[in-house]
């Protein structure tokens, strides 16, 4: 996605932009919890052990 994004120039940054909005979208989803596949194991894992699972990050 970082590619197309770069290929679509600097009118890819504009508001309304269909790229503009794919590579939001694609960049959030990239940095959701789910997408972390070891914390989802290990969660998994604690949690059918009836153990508390993991927390996202210390103070958060």
């Amino acid at each position: 996605m970082d590619v197309l994004f770069i290929a679509g120039g600097s009118s890819a940054m504009n508001d309304g932009e269909a790229l503009q909005r794919c590579y939001r979208d694609i960049s959030a989803l990239r940095t959701h919890y789910l997408m972390d596949g070891d914390r989802l194991q290990k969660n998994w894992v604690r949690l059918s052990f009836r153990l508390e699972p993991l927390r996202r990050t210390s103070g958060v």
